[in-house]
């Protein structure tokens, strides 16, 4: 009776001590799994941030380098419209080689005219003020006829810049003034659309501001890409008769 006894306590003790064993076996390789899950979905993260890093950083390149080829260019036309009121200021850029000249127009006036020829540095600006009517001849490496205005409008364009803004910021695909583009959203508050197709800058929208009846509209700047259709009676200099000449 004595062993039999001790036989069934024995037998009971493996049972308990197999049922444990089992146990832990089954809770190590849970947590194994759980691990490798863990471990799965963290390379899946990286992956996707590394695809999605990758991706960007090719766009913005792309966008630089798109930028330095039309930097070459010397006959082109952009408008540049910017939006921070009811009323838009439009700018005008006419390039034809030495020759730019550069137009403000409000309301479909033109506030002011600059001419600029690199070869001479010939600068000169002409004011359409109501009051007086006044024009500046001078000679000059700065102006707005210096400036090309088809430029890299997020960075200097260098690979480390480019890398540093693709980490950074969001971009996603979005249609803007009937072209297919890229849109770099900065902050909350600003964005840039860039042409799929080009390159170019499409938008910038650069924050708010309220109207003339305290509603609050998105701070925008548009362009409009023209190459190759500059003529010489585009970029003439400004006729002053009338006007007071003040020279440098």
């Amino acid at each position: 009776m004595e062993e039999e006894k001790e036989v069934k306590v024995e037998k009971k003790e493996k049972t308990r001590r197999v049922a444990k064993k089992n146990k832990e076996e089954k809770q190590e390789k849970k947590q194994h799994n759980v691990l490798r899950v863990i471990g799965i979905i963290i390379f899946v993260l990286i992956a996707i941030f590394i695809g999605n890093t990758l991706r960007k950083f090719y766009i913005l390149n792309t966008y630089a380098v798109a930028v330095k080829t039309y930097q070459t260019k010397d006959n082109f036309y952009v408008l540049e419209r910017q939006w921070a009121g009811d009323t838009p200021v439009v700018m005008h850029v006419y390039r034809k080689e030495a020759e730019t000249l550069f137009q403000i127009e409000i309301k479909e006036e033109k506030v002011l005219e600059e001419y600029y020829n690199c070869n001479t540095k010939e600068r000169i600006i002409k004011y359409n003020n109501e009051k007086e009517k006044t024009a500046k001849i001078s000679q000059s490496d700065t102006g707005y006829g210096v400036m090309t205005n088809i430029s890299n409008r997020l960075s200097e364009g260098t690979i480390g810049e480019n890398f540093l803004m693709a980490i950074r910021y969001a971009i996603t695909d979005e249609k803007c003034n009937g072209k297919q583009c890229y849109k770099i959203t900065l902050d909350e508050n600003c964005s840039v659309w860039i042409d799929k197709e080009t390159g170019l800058t499409v938008k910038i929208k650069n924050g708010f501001h309220r109207n003339e009846n305290g509603v609050e509209k998105d701070s925008n700047i548009e362009y409009f890409y023209e190459f190759g259709i500059v003529t010489d009676e585009d970029v003439k200099k400004p006729d002053l008769t009338g006007y007071k000449i003040q020279r440098d």
